[in-house]
């Protein structure tokens, strides 16, 4: 995404949004422009709204929803607990191997 200063990637804008939607679903593409502007800039203030058309907006929105529903964005502490998960797991193999 376009910002005064410097292009910011789509994941880290994504994870903005999950951070401040507490891994919940996002407004609709189809909501009131307005709405989604001013959502977008709480997550991302300092965005380049010449370059970011209205357009561009209802697609991130959309795609963000998309990927929401297939289970590839998740609530960041969900994240965290599937890590801990991980390195459990990854260390009780580390374990036997070593046995």
């Amino acid at each position: 995404i376009y910002t005064i200063e410097e292009d910011v990637p789509l994941l880290e804008v994504y994870t903005k949004f999950a951070e401040k939607l507490e891994g919940k679903e996002a407004l609709s593409h189809k909501e009131d422009i307005d709405k989604l502007r001013a959502f977008l800039e709480e997550v991302l203030p300092n965005y380049d709204e010449d370059r970011v058309y209205a357009s561009d907006i209802k697609k991130l929105f959309q795609w963000y929803n998309i990927l929401y529903k297939a289970g590839i964005i998740t609530p960041p502490e969900k994240k965290e607990k599937s890590k801990t998960k991980k390195e459990t797991a990854t260390k009780k193999t580390t374990k036997k191997k070593e046995k």
